[in-house]
Formats: C-alpha cells, structure tokens, sequence
C-alpha cells in the first residue's frame, strides 16, 4: 500500500475495506493476508476510465510494473521509466 499512496491511492479506512484501496477512478484490490505479505499481482477496477489511465501508466512507468487485461490478454508497463536526463 505506501507505493499506492504517491498515486493518491489508499483504504478508505473502513474494516470491509482491508486490501482493497481507492484511487483517481480506480479500485485496487490486494489479495493480502496481512501488512507483511508480498503482493505479486493485484485486480484493479476501472471506475472512471479517462482518470485512472493516467494514474495507472505513471504507476506502472514510475515502479516497473506491468498491466494485464485479462478479458484480451493486452499488456502494458514492465519498465521502469529511466530517471537519468
């Protein structure tokens, strides 16, 4: 979750709300036992596309993580966005 929080992304505080945080037209969902385990993977929701594009390109740029749509198999991110100028 601290890596969501730069992308003004986190829980709503609610207890029905553990491993799952809100963003800019997003929901992500963190498949988490506790706050010590490694994520691997995380489902995210789109709930105002135009918005969470944007969030969602400079998160996979800035942390070299990389999207998948399950439903067409489209892959975007997986390299990390050089800092070097």
């Amino acid at each position: 979750m601290r890596t969501l929080r730069g992308f003004n992304t986190a829980p709503d505080g609610s207890a029905e709300s553990f491993g799952m945080a809100h963003g800019p037209g997003l929901r992500v969902e963190l498949p988490m036992v506790d706050d010590k385990d490694d994520v691997m993977q995380a489902m995210v929701t789109l709930l105002e596309e135009e918005i969470a594009w944007h969030v969602l390109n400079r998160l996979c740029r800035s942390t070299g993580w990389a999207m998948m749509d399950p439903e067409t198999g489209r892959t975007f991110g997986g390299e990390r966005a050089s800092t070097e100028g």
